[in-house]
């Protein structure tokens, strides 16, 4: 069998940032051109606990264990390392590898050898991603080229990854704003063929931190109510198979008294959804937030001028311009306590009248 030239691979990377769906077929030319039996693109999201891999000549099920557990345990992994140095076994540790649970109970069963070399191809400090290249177990070592030829892609995987991930975040983002509705900001989570996250955009992110309404368990998204769970795997498998489809509006109370609306819907990665920026994604559970714009006001009001909750509203009402017994009888409170809690909003805010209120808080927070 003739092997790729360097050329040929060359042309194959840059394709991948206008199309990514080709990475399997470009790292099996990585593989072949370098002299491994196998190459693999490693991402991950460590603040939220996830991972994804492209890897063509991997077991599926291996891969699978992988991203639900031995990811985060892997020691060839660096986020330290900046983008594009090239580190072997000896640069992690030959002897503590060996000796390690990652080796002895996962990597052993791979069907490929301990020898590997990676390179951080992207390192930001909220997602990760590593291309390594591994070795057979029948011949599981490098000849002395192997590490030239690797370390010559190595730029091009990087500036092709960044290339592609900066024009389909632009193309994807655009279409996940047009999908949101004005009082509501939108999460979007990317799943892979086996149903495992792999994806998620920085509202998704911000979501999975706070563990509200998902969380992440086994490279999953998770709900807490056990029934939902099972309507949301359910949707997601029939995505999958072809079928898009939808679950109910999602109820999750953050605080006593308080309860926030999420509207779920999960689709197929089809031509009708912008190529996502991390290759794999097959269906997007798209999670839309309906916010509460006079609850958000008021926190944020509480924040800047350090208003009490009572204050904050009385000064969002005020905000209507048809004055103070208008906005009491809408917060439903008596003219005289209106009066005492307008004293004590001006001095607070650093004002003395009315239409100073309204231009200050504008000014502070922007206009409805």
């Amino acid at each position: 069998m003739s092997l790729p030239s360097f050329d040929s691979v060359l042309t194959a990377i840059y394709e991948t940032a206008l199309d990514p769906d080709p990475w399997n077929d470009v790292l099996c030319k990585i593989a072949d051109f370098c002299g491994g039996a196998n190459s693999a693109l490693v991402y991950d999201y460590r603040q939220c606990g996830f991972s994804g891999v492209v890897t063509p000549r991997a077991d599926p099920t291996i891969v699978s264990e992988y991203r639900q557990h031995w990811w985060s345990l892997n020691p060839i992994i660096d986020t330290r390392t900046r983008v594009g140095v090239v580190r072997s076994l000896d640069d992690c540790g030959r002897e503590a590898y060996f000796a390690s649970a990652f080796h002895n109970e996962y990597w052993r069963r791979t069907g490929l050898g301990a020898e590997r070399l990676a390179a951080n191809i992207i390192n930001d400090g909220r997602s990760h991603c590593c291309l390594i290249l591994q070795a057979s177990v029948r011949h599981d070592e490098f000849a002395s080229d192997v590490r030239r030829r690797f370390e010559q892609l190595v730029p091009h995987v990087a500036r092709s990854i960044e290339i592609g991930t900066r024009l389909r975040k632009l193309d994807f983002d655009f279409w996940i704003e047009s999908h949101a509705g004005k009082a509501s900001r939108m999460a979007a989570f990317g799943v892979g063929a086996d149903g495992g996250l792999i994806f998620a955009n920085r509202t998704g992110e911000q979501m999975l931190q706070a563990g509200n309404p998902f969380t992440v368990r086994e490279g999953r998204l998770c709900l807490a109510n056990p029934r939902r769970q099972a309507a949301l795997e359910n949707t997601v498998r029939r995505s999958l198979a072809g079928s898009a489809g939808a679950v109910a509006h999602l109820e999750t109370a953050q605080a006593p008294g308080y309860v926030r609306a999420y509207k779920l819907c999960i689709v197929p990665c089809t031509g009708a959804v912008p190529a996502i920026p991390v290759p794999g994604v097959r269906a997007l559970v798209l999670v839309e937030e309906e916010i509460d714009e006079a609850a958000a006001r008021i926190r944020n009001l509480r924040l800047a001028f350090g208003l009490t909750s009572a204050e904050a509203r009385l000064t969002v009402e005020m905000l209507e311009c048809d004055g103070r017994a208008a906005a009491a009888k809408r917060c439903g409170i008596s003219a005289n306590t209106a009066r005492t809690h307008l004293s004590r909003i001006f001095e607070k805010v650093g004002v003395s009248r009315q239409a100073q209120l309204v231009v200050a808080i504008n000014e502070a927070l922007g206009p409805r």
